[in-house]
């Protein structure tokens, strides 16, 4: 059975064809409403999938369009489906990580079923002689609408200590709201500069849009913390004002109140009114 996906999945996705990114997650994190979403634009009524469903796909970005074929792939969570999945996220170039921010119960769950995945993946790609090259995870914390979600925070702490070694970021999104505040956009914009990067023979740090979610930095930076604060310097650069800053936090409308938006907005007030109005 193993061997007839393997070669059906080589044959409908060759490298030559794109990108192939696989969105996985436990049952209801909305994988099938995400890859239609992508696909047709509209929130379509879905059933738990038994296999997969494929589309052909392209998003438009903040920056730029990316184009791949998506693979939503049921089963996440069964343990006799996890050698099956890992086949599809073999020929993968990125794999998508759905999460339920409403069910923080299941969190634990979803993490650990990541986990497993990523290091069958891991051990497939060793096994048929490919480089242990990292590949692009891109977390969705979806469903954050919800009055009962899990902060991202909680999200990015818990994934980012138990998967330091992949590129992987965390955004929050919401697969129901209009697709331009939905933080889809924001979320494959990332991914598409990740797959450049990974796919590069001299890949750089990746970095994130401003305010999108939050990092798990580069494992491959000889220096975290040099590699922190030019992620910083880039991010102020392409980021709102300092006046349009300070008045999302003085109205409370920052998307995310990070260590970058904390360093800033103290670099802000000291550089409009100086240390005195820090102490007031």
């Amino acid at each position: 059975m193993e061997s007839i996906i393997h070669r059906l999945t080589q044959r409908f996705f060759p490298k030559d064809k794109g990108y192939t990114i696989t969105i996985l997650g436990l049952d209801t994190s909305c994988k099938t409403t995400l890859l239609y979403l992508l696909s047709t634009g509209q929130v379509v009524r879905t059933i738990p999938t038994i296999g997969f469903n494929v589309e052909t796909i392209t998003v438009k970005t903040p920056t730029s369009v990316l184009s791949f074929n998506g693979l939503d792939v049921g089963g996440c969570g069964a343990s006799h489906m996890r050698s099956i999945i890992a086949w599809y996220t073999t020929v993968a170039d990125a794999i998508v990580w759905m999460i339920d921010s409403a069910d923080p119960e299941r969190l634990p769950e979803s993490l650990e079923e990541a986990q497993i995945i990523v290091k069958m993946t891991m051990d497939r790609k060793a096994e048929a002689g490919k480089p242990p090259a990292p590949f692009p995870i891109l977390v969705l914390a979806n469903k954050q609408d919800c009055s009962n979600a899990i902060s991202v925070d909680e999200i990015q702490m818990r994934f980012s200590t138990a998967m330091s070694n992949h590129v992987l970021f965390v955004f929050k999104t919401s697969c129901t709201a209009p697709y331009g505040s939905s933080g889809l956009p924001e979320a494959f914009g990332w991914l598409s500069v990740a797959l450049q990067g990974v796919t590069s023979k001299n890949p750089g740090p990746v970095l994130a849009p401003s305010g999108a979610g939050s990092q798990v930095y580069d494992p491959r930076s000889s220096d975290p913390l040099l590699q922190r604060i030019s992620n910083w310097v880039t991010l102020s650069d392409s980021d709102s004002s300092p006046d349009e800053f300070l008045s999302q936090f003085h109205n409370l409308q920052l998307p995310s109140w990070d260590h970058y938006a904390h360093i800033r907005i103290a670099y802000v007030i000291l550089t409009k009114y100086g240390r005195q109005k820090i102490k007031t």
